[in-house]
């Protein structure tokens, strides 16, 4: 809950940071051949199945370049392979702030939106008094929902690994 807290608030930061803070303020940028190594760490971590550590390879990506939609898109996939789906939501919606026509941050932000819904009425169905209205209507609802939501999330490889059975299309 706390990695959580802290994760949103740096994301918030960035997001209030990138609005009002003129670029000579803020810290020195990093060449482009860090940034170039930060990314292939970040797309080797993720290709490992190491999340949390691509995790933060894309945070230090999205401080340095914040109006690079792939960038948010691609902290978001690696957020939901850790389970972070509120922080996953809160990447995907400022890839689509950045780049409106990115129909895969959509579709993502869709479906953990859907996940978030469905974990929703699963605590319902928990706490709901057995045999109620609630009860059943988030039952219903939870079911219904859980057979939507099986891994489908467009996890698009990173830029250079072989494409995975989702067509992919375009950069990441």
């Amino acid at each position: 809950m706390a990695r959580r807290l802290t994760l949103l608030l740096v994301l918030a930061g960035l997001l209030a940071g990138c609005a009002g803070t003129p670029r000579a303020q803020r810290a020195a940028p990093t060449d482009a051949g860090a940034l170039l190594a930060i990314d292939a760490a970040a797309a080797e971590a993720y290709a490992q199945g190491r999340h949390a550590d691509a995790v933060e390879h894309y945070l230090q990506l999205v401080r340095e370049r914040p109006q690079d939609a792939a960038y948010w898109y691609r902290l978001g996939n690696a957020l939901v392979n850790t389970g972070a789906f509120d922080d996953a939501a809160v990447a995907y919606l400022r890839a689509v702030a950045i780049e409106p026509g990115n129909a895969r941050a959509w579709h993502n932000l869709g479906v953990v939106r859907v996940q978030q819904a469905q974990a929703a009425l699963a605590g319902a169905v928990q706490h709901a008094e057995p045999g109620g209205e609630v009860f059943h209507e988030s039952l219903r609802l939870s079911t219904g929902l859980y057979s939507l939501v099986k891994p489908v999330v467009d996890r698009a490889p990173p830029p250079g690994s072989p494409a995975s059975p989702v067509q992919q299309g375009g950069a990441p």
